[in-house]
C-alpha cells in the first residue's frame, strides 16, 4: 500500500469507486503523471501534421489539450514530476470522489 502524503484521503477515495473501472483508471493516472511525469495519451489519438517536435517547447514543465469547457483533456496530457497542476488536478479528484454517494 503506497502511502500518499500529500493526499491523506486517496485511499478512501478510492474505495468509493471500487467498482467503477473508468474512474479508477482516471485517477490512476492522474496519479502516475504526478508522481513520476511524462506524456498520456489515450490509444485512439494521434498527432496531425501540425504536431511536430515544436509543438510542446522545451522549456515547458506541462502541456494540456483542453476539452469544449477549457479544462484540462483526459485524453492527452504530459507534464513533469510532481507538477503543480497534477497535484491540484489530485485535490479536486479526491475531493470530487468522497462526495459521492
Amino acid at each position: 500500500r503506497q502511502a500518499w502524503d500529500e493526499f491523506p484521503h486517496i485511499h478512501t477515495a478510492m474505495r468509493c469507486i471500487l467498482f467503477k473501472g473508468a474512474m479508477r483508471v482516471d485517477v490512476w493516472r492522474v496519479l502516475l503523471l504526478y508522481k513520476y511525469g511524462g506524456v498520456y495519451s489515450d490509444i485512439d489519438i494521434w498527432p496531425t501534421d501540425a504536431f511536430d517536435e515544436t509543438t510542446i517547447p522545451a522549456d515547458v514543465s506541462a502541456f494540456f489539450l483542453v476539452d469544449p469547457f477549457n479544462r484540462p483533456s483526459q485524453w492527452f496530457m504530459a507534464a513533469g514530476p510532481r507538477h503543480p497542476v497534477m497535484y491540484l488536478s489530485m485535490r479536486e479528484i479526491v475531493e470530487a470522489v468522497m462526495k459521492i454517494e
